[in-house]
Parts: C-alpha cells; sequence; structure tokens
C-alpha cells in the first residue's frame, strides 16, 4: 500500500503533465471499458439463465462471459452488487486503487449507461446506486 502511494506520487514528479493525462485517461478508459464490458455480458448471461436472470462475476468468468482480466481494470477495483430480488436489480462500481493516478470513479447499472464523479459511490441495501449521477458523455 505505501509502495503503491509512493510510486504514485512518483509518477507525479517524473512523468510531464501531458504524460500523466495520458496514463490517468488510460486507466480510466479500461475502467470505462470494464464497465461496458459487464453490462453486455449481463444481457447476455439473462438471456442463457432466465431462471436467475443476472450473474455474479464468478458466474460471469465460469459461464465464460467474463474473463478475470475484465473484472479487474488496471487501477481499478470493480464491485458488482445484485439486488436482493437479482431477476430486476444490478449494479457496478469501478473505484480508483488508493495510490493510482485515477481520479474519476464510475458506475452503472441494469440501465447500462455509466456514470461518473469525483466521490466514491455507495451501493445502498437494495444493491442499487446512491444518488447522484452524471452520465458519461462522448467528451468524457
Amino acid at each position: 500500500m505505501i509502495l503503491a502511494s509512493l510510486l504514485g506520487a512518483l509518477q507525479v514528479f517524473v512523468l510531464g503533465p501531458n504524460l500523466r493525462e495520458a496514463r490517468i485517461h488510460g486507466l480510466e478508459s479500461g475502467a470505462i471499458r470494464s464497465l461496458r464490458r459487464l453490462s453486455l455480458v449481463q444481457s447476455l448471461y439473462r438471456e442463457r439463465h432466465p431462471e436467475v436472470r443476472y450473474g455474479s462475476v464468478s458466474e460471469l468468468i465460469q459461464a465464460g462471459l467474463l474473463t478475470p482480466a475484465e473484472a479487474q481494470p488496471e487501477g481499478y477495483q470493480l464491485e458488482l452488487r445484485r439486488g436482493p430480488d437479482p431477476h430486476f436489480c444490478w449494479a457496478a462500481i469501478a473505484t480508483p486503487h488508493t495510490g493510482s493516478l485515477a481520479r474519476r470513479h464510475f458506475a452503472t447499472d441494469v440501465s447500462g449507461v455509466i456514470h461518473y464523479r469525483e466521490q466514491p459511490y455507495v451501493f445502498r441495501p437494495e444493491g442499487s446506486l446512491d444518488l447522484p449521477l452524471r452520465p458519461l458523455t462522448p467528451d468524457g
């Protein structure tokens, strides 16, 4: 943990502003790709398993729909929760690792819309996400 923080601080000073921003963009793009992939594979899983509808990360990996790398994008922790009735609800968040250059937190849910903000997302007890959400636009 301390080493990761030191490496992150070292990157700030060693990398120029443009390289640093490119690295941040790369990490955040990876998190967004993982959430988009997760939304897609949840739809595929729902078609294959109508009795359950939505899968956990381990079920999606076991079904061959998601790879372990997609489930853990570089610089981020991906977390998926299903609601009390997994037939109708799921949500996922991508939180930057401590010491990571990444700054934004990302989230998606059964709607497939990806949202972001600077503060962490929190799951509600029923599995939905706390608000407010900011949809990700093509401008980022």
